[in-house]
């Protein structure tokens, strides 16, 4: 079950994430808790596009900033026994 998982973690991922959305829309289209200001697809747009911000960040500066700190602390000799 684990190699599974492993395998297919990217997938599982998606599936989760997709699922999840398509869950909130239409909880949101059936039972609405206030009533609309701006469109669904403009907010909708909004919000995946955050989503998509986010996850760039998230991939492509978290792990070089780790590396650069990592090499700062080096540098400094710090951590050195």
């Amino acid at each position: 079950m684990t190699e599974f998982v492993n395998h297919h973690e990217a997938t599982i991922r998606l599936a989760f994430f997709f699922g999840i959305l398509l869950l909130i829309g239409l909880v949101e289209i059936l039972a609405p808790r206030r009533p609309l200001t701006t469109s669904k697809v403009s907010r909708w747009f909004g919000n995946l596009g955050v989503v998509v911000i986010g996850t760039v960040l998230l991939r492509g500066i978290f792990p070089v900033t780790a590396v650069q700190l990592a090499f700062w602390v080096d540098q400094k000799g710090w951590g050195n026994v």
